[in-house]
């Protein structure tokens, strides 16, 4: 028997065009599966980060972009946890 984990589904945390992101700026380091504001190259962008085994994976939500294995500590600079997402449509 295999028990559910919740956090081994993806996506963890969809965002679409228009949604308001809340950052938890006090996360710097990674804390476990989940959406980050991260530094990549001189860019800010939110990112899934997923440890699979010994190694962490960033994990873009648009499938044209594959996941891709890096370093904590030379690769990504992790800005901020995303803890709340608002969406907002007009109706």
């Amino acid at each position: 028997l295999d028990s559910y984990n919740p956090k081994s589904y993806l996506p963890v945390l969809v965002l679409e065009d228009g949604d308001i992101a809340f950052i938890d700026t006090l996360v710097t380091q990674f804390a476990g599966d989940g959406c980050y504001l991260v530094g990549m190259g001189g860019d800010i962008q939110v990112k899934l980060l997923q440890r699979r085994g010994p190694e962490l994976w960033v994990v873009s939500q648009n499938p044209d972009y594959p996941p891709w294995r890096c370093s904590e500590e030379s690769d990504i600079i992790i800005c901020g946890n995303v803890a709340l997402r608002a969406c907002l449509r007009a109706v």
